[in-house]
């Protein structure tokens, strides 16, 4: 997803910080899949995505948004025990 660093970069960041990072991955997929919902055949095939439901791919994009936080969260947490 665009808009937010990849999870390598998320144990560099403050507690603020990591909460900011989170919001970004979350919105990100929120619009992302909103652009979906909406998009047309053409673009879901060009995006990858024409072989799912719109129904399915906005799963499919919310998933991976909650998998890419949890990981994000989870490296954190490792590189800053408390």
């Amino acid at each position: 997803m665009y808009g937010a660093p990849t999870i390598t970069y998320s144990t560099n960041l403050s507690s603020a910080e990591l909460g900011q990072w989170c919001n970004m991955k979350r919105l990100s997929a929120y619009s992302q899949a909103t652009y979906m919902l909406q998009a047309s055949e053409e673009e879901r095939t060009s995006s990858g995505y024409s072989r799912f439901s719109k129904e399915e791919t906005v799963c499919k994009i919310l998933q991976q948004a909650v998998v890419d936080i949890e990981k994000g969260l989870a490296k954190w947490e490792k590189a800053n025990p408390s």
